[in-house]
């Protein structure tokens, strides 16, 4: 993201919130809404379980139940037995019964007849009422009995319930047999809100009648999907439906988190899986077999709307990354040599494969993957002795290896525990290699917001995984600088490479220099994710061009995890980038699950990545550049390495995280001082260069 393309120049921080709210005076469900609403303070707010930031809101109190009995003959002594009384909230949700010291309960004048209301506060302000009736004699309510429907059983989503029609006749001590007034009935169960069959009890007195009846949405309704819901917390883009399903995989329903808006007769109401009030029958049109983009339906009893999946052909799949994108045109990510690992007689190398879709369960979960190793070729050939993620090889002499593993594990795609091979080349020398051609910079943008921004401002790697690479030569330092704000950070992480093999391309090991993240004691530390690999997919959208020169068109993805999900921004075009899908490997920070709904505020704790002030620890700093030191530089195993002479140097995005107004968030270069000819950023002339 390229942060400086809003108005806004910086957040404040958000720290807890302290808030004076409405309680509103609450209403009985049938046609009794308050008379004078006040403002009280409120009681303490609970937080809510799906997003423990944000405090659930209480609107007010509401009647559950009213007292059992609700029928007095003139001069009965009133009865509260019965009454319960709860807080109402504004996501409509309600507490467990309050005890009754939370509340007063107006004094009941039953020496005089008729119907009334009867007070239920909490404070000085906030009310509440049910209704009773006093006789006009001294005669007793001996019997109930629901003698006529109500007329209306079919209503239209927003329409609010009508007891017209509805006779239920109450035959008292004397004999006489008459029809109870409407105003007693207390009725329960209808949410307008919610389609579907619903039964409504009413409850007259100490007796409750039930009545089915059907909520649905009408023909000349309007129906609109809402991929993307405005937080109004954190303002946000949060994503609420499952845009990308992968090939050979049905439809997830319960995970598709559908939520749809209807508008009837100006009435709007919001429908959603999770609320229960879209089903699975209502979805059609999905072939789980049929890769690419699809058009499906969701019918709304009498109301349809289309909406568009993305299935994914992705397989899972077990390979070696070099830290190069892989797409159509370069399925194998070889990128300009990086076909194998060079290493002198000797020289540890630490090896690790990529897994995607490989070993997780249907939470995204890592259930782990059992691991084979071996070596031929050259003087090894002997079978590796281990069964780890990561494998050690030291070749003896000089010759080429190739280092083979199998994993074994679930495969996402088909639920069913499979085995995938991947090997990789090792060349031993003594000597130099031939002479290549690289010429610094190498650049491979994530989708996302990749916008040149001229000179001495830089460029805007993309989304998790985009990145620059420069060839360097010996200095004393190097300076990249972001543009981070305080509590703002889109951390890049720094990559190093020798060229042990004096051919000028970086087709060696990446060497990662760790961050504050990896620190001994980080709360972070287990929440990165390593060998991490994203694969993006073009949509059917037409390409636009914003007022910044990018390319606008949405963008989807999958995971090595399986999570899916879509980007509103851009395809990385015309950087080297063809066909229809991209793949990068990398390292993701902070992989806490919550990729499409959460931002990256108040991260002034973090150092050791491009783009971030750097306020942690060693890493501390008091400018927009963080300070990187080559003795953090780790194997694939983590442990530390000793490099001599540094002659590449990457900086990838590290995060994936959506940001609400200023895009996905993107690693930043404001400025490179001391790497080769990167220092006016000119634009690239087909990626690769």
């Amino acid at each position: 993201m390229i942060k400086r393309q809003s108005p806004y120049r910086c957040f404040a921080t958000l720290g807890p919130v302290l808030a004076l709210f409405l309680i509103l005076a609450c209403e009985q469900p049938v046609n009794h809404p308050e008379d004078t609403p006040e403002n009280p303070t409120s009681p303490e707010n609970p937080t809510d379980p799906e997003n423990p930031e944000i405090p659930k809101i209480i609107r007010g109190i509401a009647i559950a139940s009213p007292p059992a009995l609700t029928y007095y003959a003139r001069n009965q002594a009133f009865d509260p037995t019965g009454l319960t009384v709860v807080y109402e909230y504004t996501d409509d949700t309600k507490s467990e019964a309050l005890p009754s010291s939370a509340y007063t309960v107006d004094p009941v004048d039953t020496s005089v007849p008729g119907l009334k209301r009867v007070y239920v506060r909490l404070g000085t302000y906030t009310s509440v009422y049910f209704t009773i009736q006093v006789d006009p004699s001294d005669r007793i309510l001996r019997s109930l009995e629901m003698t006529s429907l109500p007329t209306k059983t079919t209503y239209e989503l927003g329409e609010n319930f009508n007891l017209e029609g509805l006779v239920i006749t109450g035959t008292y001590s004397d004999g006489v047999a008459e029809p109870m007034d409407h105003n007693l009935i207390f009725v329960s169960g209808y949410d307008k809100t919610q389609r579907g069959d619903q039964t409504i009890s009413l409850r007259l007195n100490q007796e409750t009648f039930e009545v089915p009846v059907t909520v649905k949405v009408p023909a000349h309704a309007t129906v609109s999907l809402n991929p993307f819901y405005r937080g109004a917390y954190l303002n946000h883009e949060l994503t609420f439906y499952k845009e990308v399903y992968i090939q050979g995989v049905p439809f997830e329903f319960a995970k598709s988190n559908l939520r749809a808006t209807v508008e009837v007769n100006g009435v709007k109401v919001e429908l959603s899986v999770k609320k229960g009030s879209i089903f699975e029958e209502d979805v059609q049109g999905f072939v789980s077999g049929q890769a690419g983009v699809q058009i499906l339906t969701l019918t709304l009893d009498d109301a349809s709307v289309e909406f568009e999946v993305y299935v994914a052909d992705i397989e899972p799949q077990v390979y070696f990354d070099y830290g190069y994108m892989r797409q159509v045109s370069d399925p194998t990510g070889r990128g300009p040599g990086a076909a194998t690992y060079y290493a002198r007689p000797q020289e540890t190398l630490v090896l690790a494969p990529v897994r995607v879709l490989l070993g997780f369960d249907e939470d995204h979960q890592d259930l782990g993957a059992n691991y084979s190793w071996s070596v031929s070729g050259g003087a090894y050939d002997t079978a590796a002795a281990t069964n780890q993620e990561t494998f050690t090889f030291t070749p003896q002499a000089a010759g080429t290896y190739t280092v083979t593993v199998q994993v074994t594990g679930r495969n996402y795609v088909t639920s069913q525990r499979d085995t995938k091979t991947a090997s990789t080349e090792v060349v031993c020398y003594t000597g130099t290699l031939p002479q290549g051609s690289f010429t610094s910079p190498l650049r491979n943008f994530a989708c996302g917001q990749m916008t040149e921004g001229g000179t001495g401002y830089g460029w805007s790697l993309g989304s998790v995984g985009g990145y620059e690479v420069w060839e360097v030569e010996h200095q004393p330092f190097y300076s990249i600088t972001g543009n981070p704000m305080g509590n703002w950070s889109e951390a890049g992480v720094v990559w190093l490479m020798e060229d042990k093999n004096g051919n000028h391309i970086p087709d060696e090991m990446w060497y990662e220099l760790k961050g504050s993240d990896d620190d001994p004691g980080s709360r972070y530390a287990s929440l990165i994710t390593r060998r991490y690999s994203i694969t993006y997919f073009r949509s059917n959208d037409t390409e636009s061009i914003n007022e910044f020169g990018q390319i606008i068109r949405r963008v989807y993805w999958v995971d090595s995890k399986g999570r899916t999900g879509i980007l509103p921004g851009g395809w990385p075009s015309p950087w080297g980038v063809s066909g229809d899908w991209v793949s990068y490997t990398g390292t993701l920070l902070r992989d806490d699950g919550n990729i499409a709904t959460g931002d990256y505020t108040g991260l002034s704790d973090i150092g050791g990545y491009v783009d971030s002030f750097g306020n942690a620890g060693k890493w501390a700093s008091n400018d927009t550049w963080d300070k990187f030191y080559v003795e953090d530089a780790i194997r694939a195993d983590g442990t530390s390495i000793s490099l001599n002479a540094v002659k590449f140097i990457k900086v990838q995005t590290g995060i994936h995280r959506y940001g609400g107004v200023f895009g996905d968030c993107s690693t930043e270069i404001n400025n490179a001082d001391y790497l080769g000819k990167q220092t006016d950023f000119p634009n690239p002339a087909g990626g690769r260069e």
